[in-house]
């Protein structure tokens, strides 16, 4: 009974806090209320970090507002539990290298408050690790990069998590090199006078083995006798080639890769009966689940009034785990020709959504995509698609596509970053305002805007890869992920004459602790657009389009600014005093275009820290983010340090289950950009461009307008501040 006793009690002071919190949850009004919880003492570790650890709650930020406090839950004290916390303090402490631990609660009354309960702890001297070695690592490959970097440190403080993290992570590389039977023993001595420890993990690797035959057994759906999916095609997903190193992350991918393609509701990866000590047969199962799924749905909006959309998906098309996925969208239901209602019903869309001049004919998107596991047993993923399309923009543009084609495939070779290639090819044209082609492509006069509205076809080859080191997807502590991508455009690929250009970025992002709950992030982000010479056309003219140029501001990258409108920008004039030879900042009323350009800065300089009274659910964010965004051989600007524009700003990060909410507001000083500013009539109207930018602007062909138009800033100190909410990290 003694041991079961003990057993007991170690078990509960094991148990998560939380799950012995809510039996400190009263209704007794008479109760001691647990007003506040005071950790004194503590160096080594945080408040909120001990403070998950044990039982004892204090009431929530809302129990201390009096017109709600009643409608809140109701933390009590609970003097059994309050003991019991200590002993947890106690047994976290000393398993973290303080075997000299103390902590002596105590319990004040804070009038009709409540209790204050303080802990105080004294942590004592830290046991240092004197020594750590691995054994029995000389007969295992490449043992150097199996023990590099193992938390466990010589000269660190003892910690037997750490230890333990560090036998788990030994395991784990040494399955992934070969070894599917190894074990690691720990084992380590402390002395308490000398305040020192020595640690050894011991390694017993067993053989190393290869990958023998893979069997497969298919259950078929319920109600069929036979599978819909071949074996053959369930061994391609596996990935597995007999006779290569056993690797216990290829049996892992091989299982999400099967997942994925939606085409079994069970995947079940394990040994077979075949397997010896060096040789693993591989035995994969499935339980297939129905082939072919279809969805709808509809809704309204301001400016799209009705729209809908609908998905048709077969998960095994023709055999051989190919996908398609035939997608339609329409929008302006309503509002675009043919289907605009009648003058009585045209109360069912919003006011605005007739106003729109690029918007009187329906909006829509038809797609085709084929996608299957791998292509030559090297491409992984490949997808085809194929679409129509023609969409527009609130009185800016209509972008028609009667014919695009879009693809993709990953490359993953051993030992080196996957890299994804995609390629696009669309033939299209732009129907815009004469200020929007003015603005973005420098066609300002009619013949320009014919060259630049005719009916082009663009392609684009891009390989981009990224290698990520980092600890946690959601809220990384350390490590680090780099981005590549490289963009081509010319005739080479498929395009016209008039697109000849490369697009470079790289973004470089590194994480570490700062302090005991702090992280400390810091990123680069930096891209470039070079024109390509030795293409010729009729126009002798390189243009960019607007969704390659290169753009900054908004919630992932350059917070104190509204997306896109970091750099060059220009101004369409809505309405103005036509009495006057130009529009007056301030009197007119304006539009800002953000251009663009072909180069680009951003940095970002983030330290978040655990929000206190939120259990590690929630962090606050101090961020600087500076950056620029520049056309080369145009603007006058070139690229220095000074030349960044800085906003500082706080943020929150609450963690959830689908990835951590952003909520973020930065503070921006600068003025608006100056910029050229156009007012030009409806296209209905003859379209005409007309320069307003002040001073008086000469008119004529040829004739470039002055960018001198600058919108005043509000006085207003809140119209400084930019919020955003996004989900998932920037960085």
């Amino acid at each position: 009974m003694p041991v079961v006793r003990a057993l007991i009690a170690l078990i509960v002071l094991l148990l998560p806090s939380r799950l012995r919190a809510q039996e400190d949850v009263c209704d007794d009004p008479a109760a001691k209320r647990v007003y506040a919880l005071r950790i004194d003492g503590n160096r080594a570790f945080s408040d909120d970090e001990l403070a998950t650890r044990i039982a004892t709650t204090p009431m929530s930020i809302w129990g201390r507002v009096p017109l709600i406090s009643r409608l809140v839950t109701r933390q009590c004290l609970d003097e059994e539990a309050l003991r019991l916390d200590v002993l947890r303090l106690v047994y976290f402490y000393r398993v973290r290298g303080f075997p000299d631990i103390a902590v002596e609660p105590t319990v004040t009354a804070d009038g009709p408050k409540g209790v204050v309960v303080r802990l105080q702890v004294r942590e004592g001297q830290p046991i240092i690790l004197r020594t750590f070695r691995i054994a029995g690592l000389d007969l295992v490959e490449d043992a150097a990069r199996i023990t590099r970097d193992l938390p466990a440190r010589q000269g660190a403080r003892f910690d037997e998590t750490t230890i333990n993290a560090s036998r788990d992570s030994l395991l784990r590389r040494l399955r992934n090199a070969g070894y599917p039977r190894a074990e690691v023993f720990r084992a380590f001595n402390t002395e308490r006078a000398t305040r020192s420890a020595d640690a050894t993990l011991t390694v017993e690797p067993g053989p190393l083995a290869r990958y023998g035959s893979v069997s497969v057994v298919i259950d078929p759906v319920p109600g069929r006798e036979t599978p819909q999916v071949d074996t053959v095609d369930v061994r391609t997903l596996l990935g597995i080639t007999p006779g290569e190193k056993y690797r216990e992350r290829d049996l892992v991918e091989g299982q999400r890769r099967t997942y994925e393609t939606e085409l079994f509701r069970a995947v079940q990866v394990d040994l077979d009966s075949t397997s010896t000590d060096s040789i693993l047969g591989i035995r994969i199962r499935v339980a297939e689940q129905p082939q072919r799924s279809a969805s709808i749905g509809a809704g309204w909006g301001t400016i799209d009034c009705f729209r809908a959309q609908g998905r048709f998906t077969h998960y095994n098309f023709l055999g051989s785990v190919r996908r398609l996925e035939l997608t339609g969208r329409v929008s302006r239901l309503g509002v675009g020709a043919p289907t605009r209602f009648p003058t009585g019903a045209r109360a069912l869309c919003a006011p605005d959504a007739y106003n729109d001049q690029y918007g009187d004919t329906l909006n829509y998107f038809l797609g085709a995509s084929l996608r299957q596991a791998s292509l030559f047993g090297v491409l992984r993923s490949p997808e085809l698609t194929i679409y129509t399309e023609q969409r527009s923009e609130y009185n800016a543009y209509r972008r028609i596509t009667p014919i695009g084609l879009a693809a993709s495939a990953n490359w993953s070779p051993r030992g080196v970053p996957p890299i994804t290639a995609a390629y696009t090819l669309e033939l299209g044209r732009t129907v815009a305002s004469p200020a929007l082609f003015c603005v973005l492509f420098t066609s300002c006069d009619a013949v320009d805007r014919a060259i630049v509205s005719a009916e082009r076809r663009f392609a684009a080859f891009t390989l981009s890869t990224q290698i990520s080191r980092q600890n946690d997807p959601t809220l990384p502590t350390r490590g680090a992920t780099l981005r590549l991508e490289a963009r081509h455009v010319s005739p080479l690929v498929g395009a016209d004459s008039s697109f000849r250009f490369n697009r470079l970025i790289a973004d470089l992002t590194g994480f570490t602790k700062l302090g005991a709950d702090g992280v400390l992030t810091g990123r680069v982000r930096v891209g470039g657009l070079f024109e390509l010479e030795g293409f010729s056309n009729t126009s002798n003219q390189t243009f960019i389009p607007v969704q390659e140029r290169l753009f900054a501001g908004g919630p992932s990258t350059v917070r104190g600014f509204r997306p896109n409108e970091l750099g060059p920008a220009s101004y369409r004039i809505l309405s103005y005093d036509q009495t006057q030879p130009f529009a007056v900042p301030g009197q007119a009323r304006e539009v800002p275009v953000p251009v663009g350009g072909t180069s680009m800065v951003v940095t970002n300089i983030e330290y978040r820290v655990r929000a206190p009274g939120f259990g590690g659910i929630a962090q606050l964010a101090l961020f600087a983010d500076g950056g620029q965004v520049w056309t080369r051989g145009r603007d006058s600007l070139t690229f220095s340090v000074g030349a960044l524009r800085w906003t500082p700003g706080v943020g929150l990060r609450v963690v959830t289950a689908f990835g951590a909410i952003r909520v973020d507001i930065g503070y921006n000083p600068f003025r608006p950009v100056a910029g050229a500013a156009y007012f030009d009539t409806p296209l209905a109207a003859g379209g005409d461009l007309n320069c307003v930018s002040p001073p008086p602007s000469p008119t004529g062909p040829n004739v470039t307008c002055l960018a001198t138009y600058q919108p005043l800033r509000s006085n207003s100190l809140w119209r400084r501040f930019t919020p955003s909410i996004s989900i998932g990290q920037i960085f």
